[in-house]
């Protein structure tokens, strides 16, 4: 059975990596900073966000 939740939004910072509102594990964070290459004060983000940043802003239709 696949319990898997559908992305909506998401935003990976710098500092932080937030799903659908709610706020990742630190662990997961630093992984995919590492993994995406986010540098300070920087982002990306798709989505219909609820946050800001300077970076990579993505959407649906750039899929």
């Amino acid at each position: 059975m696949d319990h898997a939740v559908a992305v909506e939004w998401f935003g990976l910072s710098d500092t932080e990596l937030i799903v659908n509102g709610v706020k990742q594990p630190d662990a997961l964070h630093e992984r995919l900073v590492k993994a995406a290459g986010v540098r300070e004060n920087y982002g990306l983000y798709f989505g219909p966000v609820q946050m800001t940043g300077t970076g990579v802003f993505l959407d649906k239709r750039d899929l």
